[in-house]
């Protein structure tokens, strides 16, 4: 493979034998139809690793059940990539908009056959594997689970206030609130992982009612 990888014009990983020569699997399924946006979940991979090793085992799990029950909600499906990202984009949307309306079952429906009929057309996709397309799905999962922690801490925080000293009798300084930092990581969280030519429509969709 390569050899292969350094002759031919596209990824050995999507090679395939064709009546004419070798050819490009993800290119022919991109251009013909018949591929799929479905996965096989395995274990954790680099970016869960790299949470758990940074914060702490159970970390990257606990954040990923958090998307889930996000998931679950929306009654999609956790073995289909169009759905985690539609999933994704909604609740990255409502952490960089305060005070939005939250995303319709029609919205999140309209921006994930958006997002279907679109990654169907690219070759990188029709020819990316399971643990490729797993860790595109965990990598916004895990930062939406992150900011739904951080958001609820803030939340209580907020609600507890400043905590009383039992020898002075005095109070520490009120809580100073995290909605502006999370909401600024919401706004680069869906930078850096929807492209940039679909977003426009992709929010539209997710903003009808």
């Amino acid at each position: 493979m390569v050899v292969l990888q350094q002759i031919l014009s596209f990824p050995a990983q999507g090679v395939e034998l064709t009546p004419d020569g070798f050819g490009d699997r993800g290119a022919r399924l991109a251009a013909n139809g018949g591929g799929t946006l479905t996965f096989r979940r395995g274990g954790p991979l680099r970016q869960a690793q790299a949470i758990d090793h940074a914060f702490g085992s159970g970390v990257s799990a606990r954040r990923l059940a958090l998307f889930e029950l996000l998931m679950r909600e929306r009654s999609a499906s956790l073995a289909d990539m169009t759905d985690w990202w539609a999933t994704a984009y909604a609740a990255l949307l409502q952490f960089s908009v305060p005070g939005a309306a939250p995303v319709t079952a029609h919205g999140w429906t309209a921006a994930r056959d958006h997002m279907r009929r679109w990654a169907l057309a690219q070759p990188y996709w029709m020819r990316s594997s399971d643990a490729e397309r797993q860790e595109a799905c965990d990598r916004m999962a895990l930062v939406v689970g992150q900011l739904m922690e951080e958001a609820a801490a803030d939340r209580v925080a907020l609600q507890q206030g400043p905590p009383a000293d039992p020898i002075k009798r005095v109070l520490w300084v009120w809580p100073t609130s995290r909605a502006g930092a999370i909401t600024e990581r919401a706004q680069q969280a869906i930078r850096d992982c929807f492209v940039a030519s679909e977003r426009p429509e992709i929010e539209r969709l997710l903003r009808m009612p």
